[in-house]
């Protein structure tokens, strides 16, 4: 019941290949029985040595490869969420792809709003106590105004007669957030807080797609992947991608405010030979990442992990001892 070398696992501290994965590290888990996600340390972690079919998830918000055995989580319209093995699944069911957690250290929202006006257009300036903008695009230049004003931040605004149309904004270094983005301390933020803070994102580095989607582009891979975890937790299915078109490498992180997504074809088995990695937990689901797209998906057996099957009306067993004496065939 495990997944490729490709695969990564959220942790407390980001995402993390399942290669570099022990059970020291603290692993994102998601209860079905209420779609949240928690942090913990897994009771084991495997690494098997596998060769054969592995089932390959593909849609263009998805990119798993498991093992045929591997517990799927998945529902159907008007159906109540099943498991079911992998070499099982057909085209137009639905798969989790994102969960919630709710508790959190909280933030004041200008708070959250000027730290991501910081991290798109900010300038931490090295000497002095100030923090600069330099803006040209209307938008922006009016987004930092209602987020200075509503919150009564006092700032400098001048317009620099050498470059028409620019606008620059100057504010006390004391009245700000730093200008870093930490994975860790984001996903400590509780609810509301990632909330406020995937919804700046359009205003500044990103945009709005549809009705629920929203871009957000970077050239620090830290800051996509923080991105990408804080959308993991609060809701929000993600790809990220690398865009080297423009001879430079820069992020495009996709969010999508839909926890649960479709798949139109019935996965394809592909052949494979190399190790394959799981861990233990005590929901029985873990979320992972492959090429840069978020997916809920099963870990490998314990007892625990019974007991949670048995919750969802589902005969579930367990090898001798757990996970940790698993002893391939």
């Amino acid at each position: 019941v495990c997944y490729d070398k490709d695969t990564e696992i959220l942790t407390d501290g980001g995402w993390l290949s399942f290669q570099e994965l022990s059970t020291s590290d603290s692993v994102a888990y998601y209860d079905a029985t209420t779609e949240s996600v928690s942090f913990g340390h897994p009771s084991a972690c495997q690494k098997i040595w596998y060769e054969g079919e592995m089932v390959n998830i593909r849609a263009d918000w998805a990119d798993l490869m498991v093992t045929p055995d591997h517990r799927m989580l998945s529902t159907q319209p008007k159906c109540s969420m099943r498991v079911s093995a992998a070499s099982e699944l057909i085209a137009h069911r639905e798969f989790p792809v994102a969960g919630v957690r709710r508790a959190g250290i909280h933030l004041d929202p200008w708070r959250v709003k000027l730290l991501v006006a910081l991290l798109a257009d900010g300038c931490w300036e090295k000497r002095g106590d100030m923090v600069s903008w330099n803006l040209k695009k209307y938008r922006k230049q009016q987004r930092l105004r209602e987020i200075l004003s509503e919150n009564k931040i006092p700032w400098k605004e001048t317009q620099p007669p050498s470059t028409p149309g620019w606008i620059g904004f100057r504010v006390d270094k004391a009245l700000c957030p730093e200008k870093t983005l930490s994975v860790a301390e984001s996903l400590r933020w509780d609810f509301e807080t990632r909330e406020v803070f995937i919804e700046e994102l359009r205003y500044w580095d990103g945009d709005s797609v549809g009705r629920t989607g929203s871009r957000y582009f970077t050239a620090k891979k830290e800051w996509a992947d923080a991105v990408s975890s804080i959308g993991a937790i609060t809701g929000y299915g993600s790809v990220t991608r690398l865009d080297t078109r423009r001879n430079s490498e820069n992020y495009i992180v996709n969010l999508n405010r839909r926890a649960w997504r479709t798949i139109t074809k019935t996965p394809k088995r592909v052949p494979y030979a190399g190790f394959v990695y799981c861990c233990t937990v005590p929901s029985g689901f873990i979320v992972v990442r492959r090429n840069g797209k978020t997916f809920i998906a099963g870990n490998c057996e314990g007892e625990k992990d019974c007991d949670t099957l048995t919750q969802l009306g589902i005969t579930a067993t367990t090898n001798s001892g757990g996970a940790e004496h698993f002893e391939p065939a």
